[in-house]
């Protein structure tokens, strides 16, 4: 068994038959206002196309989801269900689904959420959680500097009567 690809979803439909018939809102960047929104809770769902022969009908494989942030120090999730392989011709396709509610994201950053079967890695589907920063850009000292926005009294910056720089 194999995981072809992987992507987050705002919503996914399914049929009578619990066969999946539409993805709705395929995205890869979460974007908060500012520093200050974090940590922020989400619900996340992820869509997995999955691949089989004919020779793993029936087979069941543990499939095993792990959300971990760029260093992989930080587990946000974990999860290992059985899948069984259907029948449906050779290869066979079809997609996995999993939701998971309640994510606590602590800082803004990238984040993956690696895929394994039976505790081989077969994809990773990356996840940017992003708030905007400035930049400081000295040319004539040669001098760049990353910061957030709300930092920017901290570090000796002044602003109008608007607040702005």
């Amino acid at each position: 068994m194999d995981v072809l690809w992987g992507a987050w979803a705002k919503e996914v439909h399914y049929d009578e038959h619990g066969n999946l018939t539409d993805i709705i809102g395929i995205y890869d960047t979460i974007y908060r206002g500012s520093k200050s929104e974090f940590p922020v809770i989400l619900d996340l769902c992820v869509v997995l196309a999955c691949e089989a022969y004919n020779e793993e009908n029936d087979q069941v494989f543990a499939l095993t989801l792990e959300m971990v942030d760029t260093d992989t120090i930080s587990r946000l999730v974990r999860t290992t269900r059985d899948i069984k392989v259907p029948h449906n011709g050779d290869p066979i396709r079809w997609y996995e689904t999993a939701t998971f509610d309640a994510i606590t994201i602590r800082v803004p950053s990238r984040y993956y959420l690696s895929a394994s079967v039976e505790r081989q890695l077969k994809h990773r589907v990356p996840l940017d959680i992003v708030a905007p920063k400035m930049y400081l850009i000295d040319d004539f000292g040669d001098i760049t500097a990353e910061f957030w926005g709300e930092d920017w009294h901290t570090l000796g910056g002044e602003t109008n009567d608007r607040g702005q720089q």
